[in-house]
């Protein structure tokens, strides 16, 4: 789940949607659909589009107002389990296929971010940019997201 900027909730289910809801009324307002696989990790853009990750391993960036998808990211080998949005706008990725991907939004561009042994399931932005990873090979990482390299 995450919140919008104007306070709605969004979740990702194994109904292969995102569902924003009215908290206020309880009720789903709109579902966002065009993913293959189970919804397992959003995160919400500033300018509240937001991005979900699928077990169909693609990446989905969503103008809500309109509930269309407008960036397909294609890239990963394996479900996406973790999102996170930097503060230049570009959006980090976390898989099952043990990298992190972060995507120029407006490209579909993206750099491999490679290190992990098994899958990274949580990823966070420091207020710098660096990206930090956490995977089931019990590590955390701290990334430099513009060379690709550890910090």
């Amino acid at each position: 789940m995450a919140v919008l900027p104007n306070g709605r909730l969004i979740s990702g289910s194994n109904d292969e949607t995102v569902r924003v809801w009215d908290v206020q009324v309880g009720r789903v307002v709109t579902a966002l659909e065009g993913h293959h696989g189970w919804v397992n990790a959003l995160a919400v853009f500033p300018d509240g589009r937001v991005a979900s990750g699928s077990s169909d391993e693609i990446v989905r960036v969503w103008d809500v107002k309109s509930g269309r998808a407008v960036t397909t990211l294609e890239g990963h080998h394996g479900s996406v389990w973790a999102l996170a949005v930097l503060p230049d706008g570009r959006i980090a990725s976390g898989s099952d296929d043990k990298s992190v991907r972060v995507w120029d939004v407006r490209t579909g561009r993206s750099v491999a971010l490679q290190g992990h042994e098994d899958w990274v399931r949580a990823l966070a932005v420091l207020p710098d940019g660096r990206v930090i990873s956490g995977s089931f090979d019990r590590t955390l990482r701290v990334w430099d997201a513009e060379s690709g390299r550890l910090a």
